[in-house]
């Protein structure tokens, strides 16, 4: 193994030595020889999510079978939640009627180029995302003790980006 380090070692020297215009006074050394080629790569195409069906994503169809949820693309939002320099999809589900929305799910792109959910929030309530800084944020009623209808407090969340998932940061509760 220490012969063929040695053999390498001297083709590489002497490639180096061929390469250079024999310039003795510590100039730059210039290429001799035929010019060669370079390749160029085109930039890749990246998908882009907003042209994508994400109501017929399998997580979320099965969730709008069994709930009778309602996606409107047009409320969807897009937002680089991840860092990947490409935006996520924000999807609402709502009842179709006056109750608001009662999930959000995120999707964007892994490694592959596939759609994958990145997160599902779910209330007994109504929920609301919203695009904060860059940053996903939740809005959801929490009813109090002795709370008749209307929850009397809301519960922002607020999610980053672990590497792998949406995580919450942080949780604030106030008044509604």
């Amino acid at each position: 193994m220490l012969g063929l380090s040695r053999m390498l070692l001297f083709v590489a020297l002497l490639a180096l030595l061929a390469g250079c215009n024999g310039d003795s006074d510590g100039g730059e050394a210039t290429a001799t020889g035929q010019p060669q080629a370079t390749a160029t790569v085109a930039p890749a195409e990246t998908p882009d999510i907003r042209l994508e069906e994400l109501a017929g994503q399998p997580g979320l169809s099965e969730f709008l079978a069994a709930t009778g949820g309602v996606v409107d693309p047009s409320r969807n939002m897009y937002a680089d939640l991840t860092g990947s320099g490409a935006d996520e999809a924000i999807v609402s589900v709502s009842s179709g009627g006056e109750g608001g929305d009662f999930a959000i799910f995120v999707f964007g792109y892994n490694a592959d180029d596939e759609i994958e959910e990145l997160l599902r929030a779910t209330t007994e309530t109504s929920i609301l995302a919203t695009i904060e800084n860059g940053q996903l944020k939740t809005t959801e009623g929490v009813r109090a003790p002795g709370d008749v209808g209307v929850p009397s407090q809301l519960l922002h969340r607020y999610y980053i980006w672990d590497g792998s998932a949406l995580v919450i940061e942080r949780e604030e509760q106030g008044p509604a």
